[in-house]
């Protein structure tokens, strides 16, 4: 009997690790997406890069065109003058595996090399994956929030 007891719970905590998640990996997730506002916040272009794998791409605001992440044009954009004050609100993650997607709201202002500024609500969803115990983005999408009609 205690045997099979003991063989029950083995399968049991077995099946609540299936895929290799864990309870905290959505809590990773938040905390790398806060990870990459924060580095773009204080236009710190290398560190926002270390958030992103090598094939990482993404749809800008118009949801047109599929657009590679370059490290070296962001930091361009900032040498350049742009920058970033934005925080997250309502940031969710779900995990399945060594995969997620993360969801939230970026409030705040975009300063472009212009002299704009752009003050803006955009939805934002992320595409992770668990890359050498580190979760980054593979791919994501911003684009306005429109009220409601």
């Amino acid at each position: 009997m205690t045997r099979l007891i003991r063989t029950a719970l083995v399968a049991a905590l077995g099946l609540l690790t299936v895929g290799g998640a864990t309870a905290d990996d959505a809590k990773d997730v938040v905390a790398a997406a806060q990870g990459v506002l924060k580095a773009y916040n204080s236009g710190d272009a290398k560190k926002a890069s270390s958030f992103f794998t090598d094939d990482a791409d993404y749809y800008s605001g118009n949801g047109r065109g599929l657009t590679d992440f370059d490290s070296d044009r962001l930091a361009a954009s900032f040498e350049a003058g742009l920058s970033y004050d934005l925080e997250w609100q309502d940031l969710t993650a779900r995990v399945h595996g060594n995969s997620a997607v993360s969801s939230g709201l970026l409030v705040g202002s975009i300063h472009l090399p212009d002299g704009t500024d752009l003050n803006t609500t955009l939805r934002n969803t992320g595409s992770w994956v668990k890359d050498g115990g580190k979760w980054k983005l593979t791919q994501f999408h911003s684009s306005d929030l429109k009220p409601d009609v």
